[in-house]
């Protein structure tokens, strides 16, 4: 797979300045609170600044994350009223959809297919921000589990319900009534990231998920080749949307600490050294500069490989089971 498959450069291009100009716009005047690490909630050292929001880095697990955080209040409004949000909607996701089902959501429902068969019992399947509702379209196609979707937005659950049922709520306002009867397998992808509070929402969803259920979710990892290398420059470092960047490491332990039990943690990234490849003029790093102007073809795939068994690619997959 190649970045261009899914995020063709034109258009994402295109978004990553309508979101720095929203970001410069409705967070001009921001008033902020100071924030720890969002997984050992220790004290932090400042890394670098993008478009006026400040990254720290912990120096205990190396989350890396936006501190001085700006109130919920100015994320609420960017997320409802930001040209960037809308653009997202209305056509970055929908010219790349195609790619995405065939290259992202097709092989993470066959994924969770294989977790669901050795773990018996599952009733249901819980997407949280099921968005466009892709993900629950292809897992629907293998499995016999009812899908639903738990995703606030007004729109988009309007799109998923013509085939999924519908719960309209973000996940720290649901309670268990809210929830279907029957063991529930829950999946989240790429929500971490964007996170106000991860601490809240996970204590959250800890409470209403009943015990031996399975979460399953995805994340970007701050130990990660590609963000590692490229910090700022990385267009994957994209505030005010992504501002918690957990790890191996560090979601392991802030998982275990509220209730969660892992079953899995992997890093199946196939991404990092065509990123690289793709923002070469922006890697400091000696070693990783020669070996992206030298290296052949099997030795780069060789790489990534090397990256994905060893916990050091920037797509990351968590598996757990709440205790």
């Amino acid at each position: 797979m190649k970045e261009y498959q899914i995020r063709p450069k034109g258009i994402f291009d295109k978004y990553l300045d309508l979101a720095k100009k929203d970001a410069e716009e409705i967070f001009s005047k921001a008033k902020y609170d100071k924030f720890n690490c969002p997984a050992c909630e220790k004290k932090n050292k400042f890394l670098f600044k993008k478009i006026n929001f400040s990254y720290c880095e912990c120096e205990k697990c190396k989350t890396l994350y936006v501190s001085p955080r700006p109130k919920f209040k100015y994320f609420s409004k960017y997320y409802n009223e930001s040209k960037s949000s809308k653009f997202w909607v209305t056509d970055f996701y929908k010219k790349t959809i195609k790619s995405r089902r065939s290259k992202i959501w097709k092989p993470k429902s066959k994924l969770v297919q294989k977790y669901l068969n050795e773990n018996k019992g599952f009733k249901n399947i819980i997407d949280i921000g099921a968005g466009y509702g892709i993900f629950l379209d292809e897992i629907k196609k293998i499995t016999n589990k009812q899908t639903y979707a738990l995703e606030p937005s007004k729109d988009l659950s309007e799109i998923c319900k013509k085939k999924h049922s519908i719960i309209q709520k973000f996940v720290e306002e649901t309670k268990p009534a809210d929830l279907p009867k029957g063991k529930n397998f829950y999946t989240c992808f790429e929500l971490f990231e964007h996170l106000h509070s991860p601490k809240i929402f996970i204590k959250k969803l800890s409470k209403i998920m009943k015990k031996n259920e399975i979460l399953f979710l995805t994340t970007l990892s701050s130990t990660g080749l590609d963000i590692d290398i490229l910090k700022e420059k990385s267009k994957a470092v994209q505030p005010p949307y992504h501002i918690n960047f957990f790890n191996p490491f560090s979601i392991r332990f802030f998982l275990e600490k509220n209730n969660f039990k892992i079953i899995n943690i992997s890093t199946p990234g196939k991404l990092d050294i065509d990123i690289l490849e793709n923002n070469k003029q922006y890697i400091e790093n000696n070693f990783w500069k020669v070996f992206i102007n030298k290296a052949t073809f099997k030795e780069k795939k060789l790489m990534q490989k090397f990256l994905q068994k060893n916990l050091l690619s920037s797509h990351m997959i968590i598996v757990c089971i709440k205790k």
